[in-house]
């Protein structure tokens, strides 16, 4: 009992569906009803007043007869009376019907048992009602105008009202019978209509976690389409992003491999060097490695942190990324001189953009270091800051630029994958810096391309959102 009441208290489909369609069902058998009553009232009173009009008309033409005593009248008048009750197969009273016959000098020549107290009518020929003890009643007189008689009938209206409603009454016992066969009808086939519904959720339900395959049903209901449709999309994203979290997880332990292997080499160079220098080379070796580890594992929790970001869509943060252009390159400064590297910078001093002062440090110190590493000594990197219109808004883009061997163009689709390393290349990189820049980039509303520069190197673009001044 206690779980069907917590059945009950849970919103359904199923009853949702099945109420709608009973409603809807109920609404149309009372239209109809209200209809069939109306339409049998109307026929009821156009019955009643023919058959009235041929009672009156009856009544006087027999009762008209030439030479008819009074008494004659009265009894024809009762013969007649009561042949039409009779007629009415005892729907119709005694008391429900009522007849006056006068002269036409409003002497008064037969009536029936329970009539009132009529005055000579006035309106001939047609149905007019009248009040007799607080109730209604249809009647007609005639006028005879060879004998002289005047001839009143009359039967209350409550006589087809009755008719009416035992008929309707009849008809409602039919319509309940009917609304509980489609009741039935009803319940069974939204069931039906929701059992591929019900399948689809066996199937998920009982399917192993690690399966993330397309759902296929037999039968593919139009309905059941956008449905399914999502669900595969959710698990091939699903998918997708499992795969990508192993080829990462797999890709950080083999890069993490690198520098812990080779600080392993070098603490047993310490631990056996034969003299100062071995000693001092191999110390210097460890600490690179330690260091290349530490970058590496920063990168990591960067990258990571930023995976669970979402695209920020109002940044109250206000940065001037001219600014930190500039603080970039003065970090880089001496180790650019030390290789003998020219560092350049053109364009606007000023470029107001939404985001956080250490992203912005962060794509610029990404895409500066790369541009040092790959560019020989005696090079040249040259960053340009401009502003243009683009999709009927202001961008600033900034262009960094290196003269190095540059990015093969097959190699430029992936050169912003995690730990992806063009082939040939030398240092220390792990492969993840472009990758921040990329993430960092899309979550702030700006993008990133990658192309060769007029001196034969990288040509790195990337465009933000310019802010206004005020």
């Amino acid at each position: 009992m206690k779980s069907y009441l917590r059945y009950l208290s849970h919103p359904s489909i199923f009853r949702r569906i099945l109420a709608g369609e009973l409603i809807a069902l109920l609404l149309l058998l009372l239209v109809q009803i209200s209809y069939s009553y109306r339409e049998f009232i109307l026929d009821q009173g156009e019955l009643v007043s023919n058959e009235l009009s041929e009672t009156t008309e009856a009544f006087a033409r027999i009762l008209s007869v030439s030479q008819l005593s009074d008494i004659n009248i009265r009894q024809q008048a009762q013969h007649i009376a009561a042949i039409r009750i009779s007629m009415s197969n005892g729907d119709l009273q005694a008391s429900d019907f009522l007849y006056r016959v006068w002269h036409k000098d409003g002497h008064l020549l037969a009536q029936s048992a329970h009539s009132d107290v009529l005055e000579l009518p006035t309106q001939l020929d047609k149905i007019f009602l009248l009040n007799l003890k607080g109730e209604n009643w249809r009647a007609m007189a005639k006028k005879r105008d060879n004998e002289g008689l005047v001839v009143l009938v009359a039967q209350p209206l409550r006589f087809y009202h009755d008719i009416a409603f035992d008929m309707m009454g009849k008809a409602l016992w039919l319509a309940v019978l009917l609304l509980l066969f489609f009741s039935i009808l009803i319940a069974w086939s939204s069931h039906r209509g929701l059992a591929p519904l019900l399948q689809m959720s066996r199937m998920v339900a009982e399917r192993d976690p690690g399966d993330l395959s397309a759902l296929h049903i037999k039968s593919h209901y139009l309905e059941l389409m956008p449905l399914l449709e999502a669900i595969n999309s959710l698990l091939s994203r699903l998918d997708h992003a499992i795969q990508s979290e192993h080829a990462f997880f797999s890709d950080a332990a083999h890069e993490l491999r690198t520098p812990l292997a080779a600080m392993n080499a070098q603490a047993y160079v310490l631990t056996h060097a034969r003299d100062e220098e071995e000693k001092t080379a191999a110390l210097r070796q460890f600490e690179q490695g330690i260091e290349r580890a530490n970058q590496l594992l920063r990168q990591l929790l960067t990258l990571s942190r930023l995976e669970g970001l979402l695209p920020q869509v109002s940044v109250v943060i206000i940065c001037d990324i001219a600014v930190t252009v500039r603080d970039s390159l003065s970090r880089l400064a001496t180790r650019a001189e030390q290789r003998g590297i020219e560092l350049a910078l053109e364009g606007s001093e000023s470029a107001l953009v939404a985001m956080d002062r250490q992203h912005a440090a962060s794509i610029l110190d990404n895409l500066l270091e790369n541009a040092l590493r790959h560019t020989p000594d005696k090079g040249s990197v040259n960053v340009s800051i401009n502003h243009i219109e683009r999709q009927a808004s202001m961008w600033v883009v900034l262009s960094v630029s290196d003269s190095g061997v540059g990015v093969a163009e097959h190699e430029r689709v992936r050169i912003f994958d995690r730990f992806y390393r063009v082939p040939g290349t030398v240092g220390m990189g792990s492969g993840l810096g472009l990758a921040i820049v990329s993430k960092l980039l899309a979550l702030h509303g700006g993008y990133i391309s990658v192309g060769e520069a007029d001196c034969g190197g990288a040509l790195f673009v990337f465009g933000l959102p310019l802010l206004s001044k005020s």
